[in-house]
C-alpha cells in the first residue's frame, strides 16, 4: 500500500478516522469499533473503493465531534483487513498499520473527514549509535516481557529476529501501555536515534512501574501468609488444649467481655443475642476485620446500663427546696415535677413523663432540666437536636456499614449509666430533614410511652427500654414541630421574665455567680435595686437573662480592675455609676404623655422581650374619606384599624360627629417607631378611642392605657400577654389600665407585686372604654 502512495506523487486523498485513547503504529493490527456516523461512512467508502484509511488520534478523547484542531496531524495509513456490520448501526473494522503519514490539507466533505496526506520518511544521524540503541532496546524489551505475564514469552524470540530499527520500535510500542501523548511523540519523530531514545525512556518507565507492582504484591502476599499461619497455629493450639482437657483458650479481650457480661443483668433476649454473637467471635481470627466489627458490637451491648436504676428522691419538700434554690419563678414547670414525685410514691412503676418546655431564648429551659435531675436525684444527659437532619443520628446505622455506631439515644443512655435518667432533647424545633431521612419521624417512637419500652436501634438489633426515662424537650416555638410529635408531649409554656423577676434573678443568682467567676467571691460588692432595674430597662431588651448576666459580668470585671489598682475594700453600684461602667444607654421605654391630647391613646403591646406602651395617633384632613395606615403594621392590625373605623361611624351621632367628616375627610392612623413591625388584634380599643377622640375633638386622658380586641358590634374580646402589658404600664408611669372583662380571671392569678398601685377597669364594650378615656363628653 506504500507503493500506492508513491504512484500518486507524494500526496494522496484518504478518509480520516479520529481515534480515541489509542495510537496506531505501522505493522500493528488492531480491531476498531466505529460508532460515529461520519466515521462509519468513511469506512464504508474506503472499503467500497478499496482505499486505505488514515487513522490519527484525538488530542482529547472526550470530544464527541472533533474539529481539525482536535486531531493530531501525524497518524498512520492503514489497510482494511475486514469489515463487519453490527446490529446497532456500528461497524467492526480490523485494520493493519502500513506507514506513518502527515496531514497536509483537510478536504471539505460533508459526509466524513477526508484529508490529503504525505508519507513520512525516517533517517539516522549516527549509524553506530543507532546500532547500540537497537541492542539496548531489545534487552530492555526482553526484561519487560519477562516481568509482564500478560505478554506471551515467545514475543522475545519474535522481537530478537527483527533487525529493522523502525519495525522494532513499532513492535515495542504496540506492546507497552503508555499514555497517548507519549506514544504520539514517538510516532511523530523522524530521527531514528531520537525515536529509539524516546522508546527506551518509555519502556524503562514501564519496567519501574512493574517492579513497584511486584513489590506491593509480595508484601500483600507475605501479610496474608502470616495471617493464615497465625490462624492455623491458633486452631492447632485449640485442638491440642482440647486433647489435654484444658478447654479453649480465649483472647484476653474476649475474656474481659465475658467477665463484664456476667456482672450485668441483661434481659433474656439480649443475653441470648450476646451469647450467640460471642460464640461467633471465638471462631473468627482476631486479625480479621470482622473480628473488630463484632467485638465493638459486643462491647456496646456489655457497656449498656442493663437493669441499673438510680433511687429516686421521694421527699417532695427536698425536691421543692432544690427547684426553688436553683430557679426563680417558673411555677407551672416546678409544680409538674412535684406532681411526678407524688405519683411515683403512689405508683413506683409509673412511666416517665415527656415534657416540652416552650419559651424564648434565655428563660432557663435547659438549666431547669438540670435542676429537675438534681431534685429527683437522677443522672442527667443532654442531646442537642439543632441542625440534626439524618435519621441515623437517632436510630444509628446498621452494622453492615463501615464505621457503624448506635444512634445518639443509645449513646446518651450509655453515658447516663442508668435506665432512668433525666434525658434532655434540646432545641427540638430546630431539626430539619433531607434525602437521608426525617429525624422527627424517628423520635415518634422515642417519645411515645406506648412504644419506647421496646426502642429498637438499627445498630443494636435488640429492644431497649426507655419507658423509665424522664424526657424533657425544649423549643423556642411550636410551629416547627410536626403535629404527631407535638401530640406525644405535654406542653409547658415558659414565659419571658418580668422586670421584677429579672431583678430578683440578678440578686439571687447572677451577681453571686459573676462574683465567683471573676475572683470577687468574698469581696463586698452590692447593687442598688434601682441600678438593677436601670440595667434591665436601658441596657437589655430580651425575654431571658443572658444579656443581663453579661452586663452584670462587665460591671464586676471593671470593679475587679479597680480593686487591683486602688485596693478598695467594697463598692456599691448606684444608678449614677451604671453609665460609667456600661456606657450610654442603649434602649429606652415609652412613658406617659405630659398632657391629654385629642387622638393620642396609650395602647399596650406584648413583645418577646416583655411588654411596652404603644401610642396610637390619628389625624383628620380634607380628602375623599380614605383610611391611611402607617407604622409598619401587620395584616391583622390593619384589619383591626378598619373595624375600628367602621364602628366609629356608628358612634358618630352620640358624639356629635357629622357624616361629612367620613365622606370629605381622610383619616390617618399612625403607630410611632415605624421601623419596628407591629401586628395583632389587641390594639382595637386603642384605635377606636383615637378615631372617636380625633373626630369629636375631645381630648383623651393621658394617664390611662388600654388593651383589647374589638368586634364590628363594639364588643371587647380578651387578649394575651396581660402580665407583661400591666408591667409596661407601671414602668411608663401609667397606673390606670383598661382591659377586657374576660381577662379578669388572668388578673386573679397574678402576684400582688404586679398589681400593686394599679387601677384596673374591666370593660365589655367600646362604650365603656370611651366613657373612661374621653374628657368633657357631650352626652346625648
Amino acid at each position: 500500500m506504500s507503493d500506492l502512495i508513491e504512484k500518486n506523487a507524494n500526496n494522496q486523498r484518504l478518509p480520516l478516522i479520529p481515534l480515541r485513547g489509542i495510537v496506531l503504529f505501522p505493522y500493528m493490527v488492531v480491531p476498531l469499533i466505529i460508532g460515529r456516523e461520519n466515521s462509519v461512512k468513511a469506512v464504508t467508502y474506503a472499503f467500497e473503493k478499496k482505499l486505505p484509511l488514515f487513522l490519527a488520534s484525538q488530542k482529547k478523547k472526550d470530544v464527541e465531534t472533533p474539529e481539525p484542531g482536535d486531531i493530531y496531524e501525524i497518524g498512520c495509513v492503514a489497510d482494511i483487513i475486514e469489515v463487519i456490520n453490527l446490529t446497532n448501526g456500528m461497524v467492526r473494522v480490523l485494520a493493519e498499520g502500513v506507514s506513518r503519514a502527515q496531514v497536509k490539507k483537510f478536504i471539505n466533505n460533508p459526509e466524513f473527514y477526508e484529508v490529503e496526506v504525505e508519507e513520512l520518511k525516517s533517517f539516522s544521524r549516527d549509524e553506530k549509535e543507532l546500532e547500540a540503541l537497537l541492542r539496548t532496546l531489545k534487552e530492555k524489551f526482553g526484561e519487560y516481557i519477562s516481568m509482564n505475564p500478560k505478554i506471551p514469552k515467545d514475543a522475545i524470540t519474535t522481537v530478537a529476529a527483527i533487525d529493522d530499527s523502525e519495525k522494532l520500535i513499532d513492535a515495542v510500542m504496540a506492546n507497552i501501555p503508555s499514555q497517548v501523548p507519549d506514544k504520539q511523540a514517538v510516532l511523530e519523530e523522524n530521527d531514528m536515534n531520537e525515536r529509539l531514545i524516546k522508546t527506551l525512556s518509555l519502556i524503562s518507565s514501564e519496567i519501574e512501574v512493574l517492579k513497584i507492582e511486584d513489590d506491593i504484591n509480595k508484601r500483600v502476599q507475605d501479610r496474608l501468609e502470616k495471617m493464615q499461619k497465625r490462624y492455623f497455629l491458633n486452631e492447632q493450639l485449640k485442638e491440642i488444649r482440647k486433647e489435654l482437657d484444658e478447654g479453649e483458650s480465649d483472647d484476653e479481650t474476649i475474656k474481659d467481655l465475658k467477665a463484664k457480661a456476667k456482672k450485668i443483668k441483661m434481659p433474656e433476649d439480649v443475653k441470648e443475642k450476646f451469647d450467640k454473637e460471642m460464640e461467633r467471635l471465638t471462631k473468627i481470627p482476631n486479625m480479621s476485620p470482622e473480628f473488630t466489627v463484632l467485638h465493638t458490637y459486643l462491647e456496646w451491648l456489655a457497656d449498656m446500663p442493663w437493669g441499673v436504676y438510680t433511687q429516686d428522691n421521694k421527699d417532695i419538700s427536698i425536691a421543692e427546696d432544690t427547684l426553688e434554690k436553683e430557679h426563680f419563678g417558673l411555677k407551672e414547670a416546678k409544680e409538674r415535677i412535684l406532681d411526678f414525685i407524688a405519683i411515683r410514691q403512689l405508683n413506683p412503676k409509673s412511666k416517665g413523663p415527656i415534657i416540652c418546655l416552650v419559651g424564648p431564648p434565655g428563660t432557663g429551659k435547659t438549666s431547669l432540666s438540670k435542676s429537675v435531675a438534681h431534685a429527683l436525684n437522677r443522672n442527667f444527659v443532654r442531646f442537642s437536636l439543632g441542625g440534626v437532619r439524618d435519621e441515623a443520628e437517632i436510630r444509628g446505622h446498621r452494622r453492615t456499614y463501615v464505621g457503624a455506631m448506635p444512634g445518639k439515644i443509645i449513646q446518651m443512655m450509655k453515658k447516663a449509666n442508668s435506665m432512668n435518667p433525666v434525658f434532655l432533647l434540646d432545641e427540638i424545633d430546630k431539626m430539619s430533614m433531607d434525602f437521608r431521612g426525617d429525624p422527627s419521624a424517628a423520635l415518634l417512637e422515642v417519645l411515645d410511652p406506648e412504644q419506647n419500652k421496646a426502642f429498637n436501634d438499627h445498630y443494636f438489633s435488640v429492644d431497649f427500654d426507655l419507658s423509665y426515662v424522664f424526657f424533657i424537650t425544649t423549643a423556642n416555638n411550636l410551629y416547627n414541630i410536626p403535629v404527631p410529635l407535638l401530640d406525644r408531649m405535654e406542653i409547658i409554656e415558659i414565659p419571658g421574665y418580668t422586670e421584677i423577676e429579672k431583678k430578683e434573678i440578678a440578686k439571687q443568682f447572677l451577681i453571686p455567680k459573676q462574683k465567683e467567676e471573676n475572683g470577687l467571691g468574698g469581696f463586698g460588692i452590692s447593687f442598688a435595686e434601682q441600678s438593677l432595674l436601670d440595667i434591665v430597662r436601658y441596657y437589655t431588651k430580651e425575654a431571658g437573662v443572658r444579656s443581663l448576666e453579661r452586663h452584670i459580668g462587665k460591671i464586676i470585671r471593671k470593679v475587679a480592675r479597680e480593686k487591683i489598682k486602688k485596693d478598695i475594700k467594697s463598692v456599691k453600684i448606684t444608678p449614677q455609676k451604671i453609665e460609667k461602667y456600661l456606657g450610654l444607654r442603649k434602649y429606652d421605654y415609652t412613658s406617659m404623655q405630659k398632657m391629654p391630647r385629642p387622638g393620642v391613646i396609650a395602647g399596650l403591646a406584648w413583645t418577646e422581650a416583655g411588654g411596652d406602651v404603644l401610642y396610637i395617633e390619628s389625624s383628620l384632613f380634607k380628602g375623599k374619606g380614605n383610611l391611611i395606615l402607617t407604622g409598619k403594621l401587620g395584616d391583622v392590625m390593619k384589619e383591626s384599624a378598619q373595624i375600628a373605623y367602621s364602628y366609629a361611624k356608628n358612634l358618630a351621632p352620640k358624639y356629635g360627629i357629622k357624616q361629612e367628616s367620613f365622606d370629605k375627610y381622610d383619616m390617618h392612623i399612625h403607630v410611632p417607631e415605624g421601623a419596628i413591625p407591629k401586628d395583632g388584634p389587641s390594639a382595637g380599643v386603642s384605635m377606636v378611642s383615637s378615631i372617636v377622640s380625633t373626630l369629636s375633638q375631645l381630648p383623651a386622658r393621658n394617664d390611662i392605657a388600654m388593651t383589647g380586641e374589638v368586634t364590628l358590634k363594639g364588643d371587647v374580646l380578651p387578649i394575651g400577654g396581660l402580665r407583661e402589658k400591666l408591667l409596661a404600664a407601671k414602668r411608663g408611669g401609667i397606673f390606670n389600665v383598661i382591659i377586657p372583662k374576660k381577662n379578669e380571671k388572668d388578673v386573679k392569678e397574678m402576684e400582688e407585686q404586679i398589681l400593686a398601685n394599679l387601677n384596673i377597669y374591666y370593660v365589655e364594650s367600646v362604650d365603656q372604654v370611651l366613657d373612661k378615656v374621653l374628657m368633657n363628653q357631650a352626652k346625648d
